[in-house]
């Protein structure tokens, strides 16, 4: 009996030469696979992760194939998994994970609500696939639901319709031939706050019938796309990312983006290369009125920290927003008031070219909130403040 592991055969007739060696790939257990699909109530973004936990040879990969039906006609992409460790008894653990933001709407009664949309499997190095199909109306259902893909024959997606598929080479091989190529897409990257890159790129050459757009960060693909933005709302904190981008046709045809590196911002200003924008730059605060400055004992540098450290609650609302339009962007005029006692009496919209109320009313919510100005002096009086935010300069 065979032992679990790589063998290399030698095959021929009696009396005849043998054939060159044959590499024979033997598993005697199935990997174990196990997905999940989770999408928060209310949101437009589906996240897929999925583990893969096998006892194949160290130097042997494992492949996630992800299916999307675009219209009656489903796209493949095939990808590499990440081998993350191995656990104590002898299985590979590896590990996929990838954003779908903006699914394209199908509604109830339509075809294809009900029938196979999206498909997940996973090719062991013998050639084996383990997958699972559900519908739409499955894929788009709030919460986490889990997959546990099983030994299979092709679905639905595979047989029943053309495919188009778009099959990827390990990361740096890829990385290496997009740098060979001319781009035929003008990728643009904009870091817009730490750990959050804002990318945004054109239609391909002759793009008609447009599928869907793979996203890479650092070699690593991250996301798929339906439209042509996408916002990293994960990319790594304090580090250098590259991103590059593949958009597939329905046609099948495959193009391609020039390769945008975000410096860190240090080594932007060091190299004297144009500060990107930022997703909200605070300015003051300044007092408001003379007439509550004369009344204001408190020090403008600790009311500056106090709204410093409010600034991501800010980000948020803009974010939230954002993800809706991507073209969002203006300044916004706060003026707030500050009891003696370190709370917010009250928050206004002073003046704004942001024109999105929703931003606006979530702004003043959460600095009505704000509580930690901390007591004043005994002769402190109520102080109105302005505070001026840029979103997307």
């Amino acid at each position: 009996m065979l032992r679990d592991g790589e063998y290399q055969l030698r095959l021929g007739f009696a009396g005849e030469k043998l054939s060159e060696p044959v590499t024979l790939v033997w598993h005697s257990q199935t990997p174990l696979v196990t997905a999940e699909i989770s999408k928060p109530a209310g949101a437009s973004t589906v996240t897929i992760s999925a583990r893969v936990a096998s006892k194949i040879p160290v130097d042997h990969a494992i492949f996630v194939e992800l299916l999307l039906d675009l219209s009656r006609t489903p796209a493949g992409i095939l990808l590499p998994a990440s081998r993350a460790a191995a656990d104590s008894a002898g299985f590979a653990i590896f590990n996929f994970r990838m954003v779908v933001p903006e699914l394209p709407k199908i509604l109830p009664g339509e075809i294809g609500f009900a029938q196979p949309f999206f498909g997940l499997a996973v090719i062991d190095p013998a050639g084996n696939r383990y997958e699972q199909e559900e519908s739409y109306a499955w894929f788009i259902a709030s919460g986490q639901k889990r997959l546990s893909s099983k030994p299979a024959g092709p679905g639905k997606m595979r047989t029943e319709r053309k495919s188009s598929r778009l099959v990827l080479s390990p990361a740096t091989a890829a990385n290496q031939a997009v740098q060979a190529e001319p781009a035929e897409l003008q990728l643009k990257a904009t870091r817009v706050a730490e750990g959050t890159h804002q990318l945004e790129w054109g239609q391909a050459p002759a793009a008609a019938g447009q599928a869907l757009s793979l996203v890479w960060r650092d070699d690593q693909p991250i996301a798929i796309c339906f439209n042509h933005h996408y916002l990293d709302e994960e990319a790594p904190p304090n580090q250098t990312c590259t991103y590059r981008l593949e958009l597939l046709t329905r046609s099948g045809r495959v193009h391609r983006s020039n390769i945008v590196r975000l410096e860190l911002a240090t080594k932007r200003a060091e190299a004297a290369h144009e500060a990107q924008p930022l997703f909200a730059q605070a300015f003051g605060p300044e007092v408001a009125a003379a007439s509550t400055a004369a009344n204001s004992l408190r020090d403008q540098t600790a009311i500056a920290a106090v709204v410093f450290k409010h600034k991501p609650a800010i980000q948020d609302c803009y974010l939230r927003e954002l993800r809706r339009n991507f073209s969002l962007k203006g300044k916004v005029v706060v003026r707030f008031i500050v009891t003696p006692q370190g709370n917010v009496a009250n928050a206004e919209i002073v003046s704004s070219t942001l024109n999105n109320e929703s931003v606006e009313d979530c702004m003043l919510d959460r600095i009505k909130r704000w509580n930690d100005f901390g007591p004043g002096l005994p002769k402190e009086k109520e102080a109105a403040y302005k505070q001026t935010y840029l979103f997307g300069y």
